[in-house]
């Protein structure tokens, strides 16, 4: 796993890919091996591997069916498929997610983008609003919220993106957007 993740980071994506169908095959039933195998194969440019990654998230669900990432990567998987079934399908993935774990910040912001990539502003400010509940200064959820704001009017997103620019000074992101 550890030399996959290095010929990711370094740019080597085949390499990596490699590296992680050899460690399938040394542990094929190591959970973690298998979860970057499907994080990393689903990325990949070829439709086989896609489904390689798709079928071996199947399988690994079956047998850890209440495992988090788990879910976030299947989320992840039916939002990239673009079919409102299996949209609506992450959704109801990552409700449930958000209520069994109301802290977990990437099931909030994948929610709320994909509401934001069908133009569904309002439930899009909905998700968003209910993750600030939980994480009131989280970043990403704070700029998701400026997003929607500005969306119906430009004037109503200057507080929030003050108020980013304040909670983040030395982050770029954060003060790019004030």
């Amino acid at each position: 796993i550890s030399k996959s993740n290095f010929n990711h980071s370094s740019g080597r994506l085949e390499h990596a890919e490699n590296d992680i169908q050899k460690a399938l095959a040394l542990e094929p039933d190591n959970i973690s091996v298998r979860k970057r195998a499907v994080e990393l194969l689903f990325s990949s440019d070829s439709p086989d591997k896609v489904a390689f990654a798709e079928d071996l998230l199947e399988k690994t669900l079956l047998s850890n069916p209440e495992d988090t990432e788990l879910n976030l990567l299947k989320a992840r998987f039916l939002l990239a498929s673009g079919t409102a079934p299996e949209i609506e399908q992450a959704h109801l993935i990552l409700g449930k997610i958000t209520k069994n774990l109301p802290e977990l910040e990437d099931a909030w912001t994948l929610w709320a983008e994909s509401y934001l990539r069908q133009a569904q502003l309002g439930k899009a400010l909905d998700v968003i609003l209910n993750g600030l509940i939980h994480l009131s200064n989280n970043k990403n959820l704070l700029l998701l919220k400026a997003h929607c704001e500005a969306a119906y009017s430009p004037q109503t997103s200057l507080v929030t993106l003050t108020a980013l620019g304040q909670l983040y000074p030395n982050d770029v992101d954060a003060v790019s957007y004030t």
